[in-house]
Parts: C-alpha cells; sequence; structure tokens
C-alpha cells in the first residue's frame, strides 16, 4: 500500500484495517471467554468469564481445553502456514500460547508442531519452510518461552541437522559433481520460488549453491534457525550444560565447507551469531571459520549469497495495529535495536493514546463491528471468492495438512501420540 502525506492513500485499506484491528480485540476477548483465563480480566464483551470449576477431574478438564486447542492448531497448519507472509492474524496463535500460566500444553504443542512439521518429509515444502520461520520467530519474542523449552527445541534441531547433513554429504558422494544446469532439477516447488532460483548461474559459486540451495534447502532453514536462536539467546546458554551450542559447531565444522552451511546465514546473523560464541564458547577453530566468512562477505562487489535464496520472514516481527497491539505488547520481547512502540497507529490514522473513555469507545465500536460483519451482503460474492472464509470455520478433526487428509481414528490416533509424547518433543517440561 502506498503512504502519502502520512496516512494510507487508499480508504478502504485503512477502514479494513481498522476493523481488522478491532476483530483481532474480539478475537482475543473470546478466546479469554472460551477457555476461561478469568485471570485476564472478570468480564469482556462476550459476557462474565466463569471460574474454572470443572465437575470432572482438572486431568480430563485440561485435556478437553487440549482438544479445543488441537483443533485451533489445525487450522493455523491447514490456512495460515499456508499463507504467503501475513502481518497481523497469526498474532492469534501467539496470544493463545501466552496462556502458560494456566495451559502450558498449548505452548508446547503448538512449538511441537512446528518441530514435526520441519522434521517430516511427508510434508509440503512451504510447510517445512513456514514453520521454521514460526519456530524462530516465537522463541525469539515470545517473553512467556522459558528457556529450557528454547534448550530443548534446539536439542531436537541439532539432532536433525547432524542427521540431515549426513544425509545430504551421502547424495553428494553418490552424484555427479555439481550441475551447471541446476535450475533444471525437478522438484516440488511454488513459482515464486522457483523465480527467487532464477535460471541465470552467472558464476560457478552461484551456481554451486542455488544447486545445494535446491536440493537441501530445509537443511539451510533448520542451520538458519538453529543459528538464530544461538545468537538471540547466548547470554542464557552461557550456563548450558547439554553441550547443544558444542554439537551444533561440530556439525558446521565437519560439514559446512562442503556444504556452505555458513554461506546461508545472513551477515547480520553470522555477525551476531559471532559476538555469542565468544561468550558462549572457547573454541577458536569456528570463531576463525566465523570471521573469515564475515571478511568474504563484507567484501565490496560480492553481489550474490546464498542467504540471498531464504525467504527474510519472520512472522511475529512487530507489526502491530494500535489497539489490538496493546494486548500483546506485555508478553512480547522487543530487541534493543527497535522502538516499543510501533507507529503503525500514526500510519493508521488512529489515536495512538486513547483517553479515559477508551473502554466504552472499545464496546461501542466492537458492537459496530459485529454489526457490520453481520449485515454484510454477500450475495454478490462467487462461490469462488468465498472459498477462503472457510479459514475462520473451526475444521473437523480429519484435517491435519494441506494433502494429507486422515480419518478420525486415524487423527485420535495421531493427537494420542503427540498426548503421550511420541510426537511431543518438548511434552512435560516445567514452565514454572
Amino acid at each position: 500500500m502506498e503512504i502519502k502525506d502520512g496516512r494510507l492513500e487508499n480508504e478502504i485499506a485503512f477502514q479494513l484495517s481498522k476493523k481488522l484491528d478491532w476483530l483481532l480485540l474480539i478475537f482475543y476477548d473470546y478466546f479469554d471467554y472460551y477457555f476461561e483465563i478469568r485471570e485476564r480480566s472478570e468480564s469482556n464483551t462476550f459476557g462474565s468469564i466463569a471460574k474454572r470449576t470443572p465437575s470432572v477431574s482438572l486431568d480430563e478438564y485440561n485435556e478437553r481445553m487440549l482438544d479445543k486447542f488441537f483443533d485451533l492448531v489445525d487450522l493455523f497448519q491447514k490456512h495460515l502456514l499456508i499463507t504467503h507472509q501475513p502481518r497481523y492474524v497469526q498474532f492469534i496463535f501467539f496470544y493463545l500460547c501466552s496462556y502458560t500460566e494456566i495451559y502450558p500444553d498449548f505452548m508446547q504443542n503448538f512449538l511441537s508442531r512446528l518441530i514435526n512439521n520441519i522434521r517430516n518429509e511427508n510434508e509440503p515444502r512451504l510447510i517445512r519452510v513456514n514453520s521454521a520461520n514460526y519456530l524462530r520467530s516465537m522463541a525469539i519474542r515470545a517473553r512467556f518461552v522459558p528457556f529450557k523449552i528454547i534448550q530443548k527445541t534446539l536439542e531436537y534441531l541439532v539432532n536433525f541437522l547432524k542427521q540431515q547433513t549426513k544425509t545430504a554429504k551421502k547424495k553428494l558422494l553418490k552424484e555427479t559433481p555439481l550441475s551447471k544446469n541446476a535450475h533444471k532439477i525437478n522438484l516440488e516447488s511454488s513459482s515464486t520460488y522457483r523465480d527467487k532460483i532464477g535460471d541465470s548461474t552467472n558464476t560457478e559459486y552461484e551456481s554451486q549453491l542455488r544447486e545445494l540451495f535446491l536440493k537441501f534447502d530445509i537443511l539451510y532453514y533448520t542451520n538458519l534457525t538453529i543459528a538464530y536462536l544461538f545468537s538471540f539467546k547466548a547470554q542464557e546458554f552461557k550456563k548450558d550444560e547439554t553441550g547443544t551450542y558444542e554439537k551444533f559447531i561440530n556439525v558446521i565444522k565437519k560439514y559446512g565447507e562442503e556444504l556452505h552451511m555458513l554461506d546461508f546465514i545472513p551477515y547480520s546473523i553470522l555477525s551476531t551469531l559471532r559476538d555469542a560464541h565468544c561468550i558462549v564458547s572457547q573454541d577458536s577453530e569456528f570463531l576463525e571459520m566465523l570471521d573469515a566468512k564475515l571478511n568474504e562477505d563484507g567484501t565490496e562487489g560480492k553481489k550474490f549469497k546464498g542467504s540471498d535464496l531464504l525467504e527474510d520472514y519472520l512472522p511475529f516481527d512487530p507489526h502491530f495495529l494500535p489497539h489490538s497491539r496493546k494486548v500483546i505488547e506485555s508478553n512480547y520481547h522487543f530487541l534493543s535495536s527497535e522502538e516499543t512502540v510501533v507507529d503503525d497507529d500514526i500510519l493508521l490514522g488512529i489515536d495512538p493514546n486513547p483517553n479515559e473513555d477508551s473502554n466504552h469507545k472499545r464496546d461501542v465500536y466492537i458492537s459496530d463491528t459485529l454489526n457490520d460483519v453481520e449485515s454484510e451482503n454477500l450475495s454478490s460474492i462467487s462461490k469462488h471468492d468465498t472459498d477462503t472464509s472457510n479459514a475462520y470455520i473451526p475444521s473437523s478433526k480429519n484435517t491435519v495438512n494441506v494433502k494429507r487428509k486422515l480419518d478420525t481414528d486415524e487423527h485420535l490416533d495421531l493427537e494420542k501420540k503427540v498426548k503421550k509424547g511420541e510426537l511431543n518433543p518438548i511434552q512435560g517440561i516445567s514452565v514454572s
């Protein structure tokens, strides 16, 4: 959208953004009401929030709530994970995961779903890549994710990376030398992905990186996610005794040169990782590798880098609308280089500091918004145009991802495995 004189040029976009802001607040209120989160407010738009006094055992009650959350995660899997770079709607799941003081399993199962997506070769590439993006973004931004969860997440990712590099090494040994026609490799992919890879191979170095990325892109996204987490959690890992960081740098020292693993990490993250390495480890060999790559990437005239092929997208970066932002900020970690106040409200022409009657204004606006939505005339919209509305309808439990459907029994069996920890890498970790 074009911005002119500090306001959105398109008035329709302005109105839609304003409505979306309040609709997000409605969602947050509804989930507080639905999951009985009385700790945040005793009442909201939907009425008085019930006290959690279940007639069944606490374990059974929590399991029922987890089943409801699984329905929402299925929606996330089916719709949001295949949506190209959403800016606001994904924060609904950030908010749901923030119920850690009451339902810690929500956050743990959400992260576990992302980890399993990355590791599952049967998932479409887009699901796996976006899962890596969501995972590193949530881990960096969410104040409610404790270090022990980050620690366990990195354990699984490093082990997966180790397996991926071994597999990649074996594939390279079996194949002929890297082809200069890397773009002709037939892989499942979106058109935008192929456009980004491109057909031109200007140098042998560029050709080699493009072919490696086409073959092992999930490896490089996993590697980038690990580098991000170690970079931004260095102080915590200073006291880590699991040896996870040492395992990570050993993988890069062993396979990094042949697979160009450092080439696929952006310069800014490499620089931050170098600083983190000096805090966490005394390994001089890896420090030399980082310094050499930073000097090489900083050379003027070097236009192409492997990291140019990766999507530079973090779903939970601070793209907030002015009113719904206030619900998220208390659980949100701003980086030191960022302003804690985001100026989307100024761009939208909305007062960033509502007066003392803001609660009344909010209730009135929510009521008006709901009425607008209910009275919207959809009769003239074609069936094709309304297909995406399914994203807002709770899905049945037989839909797990875009390309694979399980029948009800199979899906229930999958949920049982998740609850038992067979498919939940970080289950059972206390968040207190």
